[in-house]
């Protein structure tokens, strides 16, 4: 933890004055980590370093008081991001803060480029209309914002195609994406949406509608389970499925060969099974979802879990926090296990400056660098449960 936070201490040092106010790639991401350190680490000097990033964002945006208006809209690099990370900071108490005084005009705007992502077919959590809705509903019933969730939940299923195989919809938001192809993971596609609606039912919005949406995605997700035996490749489920080609076609059977992480894979839909099967009538999902995860435990050769670095997205750390997550969910001691050694795993990487640590190509990144490694290493303390893994998805 030390040595991550040292690096990170110094990167930031040199390029604070030109980093962007965003959450996943800027001064929003580097806040919420900055307080969470401070909290549970005891560490003063960080909670004064994290006042003095978010005072900055506040900063840039009043000194450029329509930029914000003509900067990207999203979750991951735009505004929905940092207006989620002043709610949050202000409803975990890091922060005294008016979110309504301070942040209620990016209402209309936020809802009508969730409009447009809707119009070009980009349904994405970290890049869309998606995150948009996670920014909402995130704020649901504290906020009155029930008019904009049934709005866009309505254009949601507006664009959606659905028939006996289940309910999907595309998001075009990658550059090689098929014009009938549909995503199955959580960083772009339909775990991450299951997910996402699923916070619809904990905070009882909308909950008849919402679970009849649910039901249906996790329809068209189980129909394409394949077997091992029979794909010879490494996984249950394919990272998408591309509905212009058989469903045996090679392009098809070849997205079966996904790595653990947390962007894509099994890992993504076992979480996403888990979760919302453990809400009422869905508890037929909930024994699927630990049934998939368990399926994944014994990849442990590099061409089976393909994880190429120590960093969250596509890394050690961000399948040890999933494996650590699934433990806290469920009890079953083969994910403390599994969480132990991906853990292991990432601090013995960066101990020895293995390459899968010191390639760091992307220091402020919460998915590909510093960021979300050193979330994950933060240290547990009783009574203390963490808040920042909302940021993943994985609350």
């Amino acid at each position: 933890m030390e040595k991550v936070v040292t690096v990170l201490d110094q990167e930031l040092a040199l390029k604070q004055a030109e980093l962007p106010v965003t959450l996943m790639n800027g001064l929003a991401g580097l806040s919420v980590f900055y307080f969470n350190y401070a909290r549970l680490s005891g560490n003063a000097v960080y909670d004064k370093k994290a006042t003095e990033l978010s005072n900055e964002i506040i900063e840039q945006l009043n000194t450029n008081r329509f930029r914000p208006l003509r900067i990207i809209h999203s979750f991951s690099t735009g505004l929905a991001g940092v207006g989620f990370t002043f709610w949050h900071l202000s409803r975990h108490r890091f922060i005294d803060f008016d979110y309504e005084e301070s942040f209620s005009f990016l209402d209309d705007f936020l809802t009508g480029a969730a409009e447009e992502d809707y119009k070009s077919g980009i349904c994405d959590f970290l890049h869309g209309a998606i995150g948009i809705f996670y920014h909402f509903i995130t704020q649901y019933p504290a906020r009155d914002v029930s008019d904009r969730l049934e709005h866009l939940l309505d254009l949601f299923l507006r664009h959606c195609k659905q028939d006996e195989k289940g309910l999907r919809i595309k998001n075009m938001i990658l550059e090689d994406v098929k014009e009938n192809e549909y995503d199955l993971g959580l960083a772009h596609g339909l775990s991450g949406i299951l997910v996402v609606l699923n916070e619809c039912l904990k905070n009882k919005f909308r909950e008849e509608k919402v679970a009849g949406i649910i039901r249906q995605i996790a329809r068209y997700i189980l129909q394409a389970e394949k077997p091992v035996s029979e794909t010879k490749e490494n996984s249950l489920f394919p990272t998408s499925i591309d509905e212009d080609l058989p469903d045996h076609h090679l392009t098809n059977i070849y997205n079966y060969r996904s790595r653990l992480a947390w962007c894509y894979g099994d890992l993504n839909i076992a979480w996403a099974l888990v979760q919302i099967g453990k809400q009422p009538g869905f508890h037929d999902i909930y024994e699927k979802g630990i049934e998939v995860a368990l399926s994944t435990l014994e990849r442990k050769g590099y061409m089976q879990h393909q994880v190429g670095d120590v960093f969250f997205c596509h890394g050690s750390s961000g399948v040890a926090y999933f494996y650590k997550r699934l433990h806290q969910e469920t009890g079953i001691a083969a994910f403390r296990e599994a969480y132990d050694y991906w853990l292991n795993e990432t601090v013995t990487d960066i101990l020895n400056d293995s390459p899968l640590w010191t390639r760091r190509e992307k220091p402020f990144s919460v998915l590909e660098g510093l960021v979300g490694l050193a979330f994950v290493l933060l240290p547990d303390q009783p009574g203390q449960k963490a808040c920042w893994d909302e940021l993943f998805l994985l609350q």
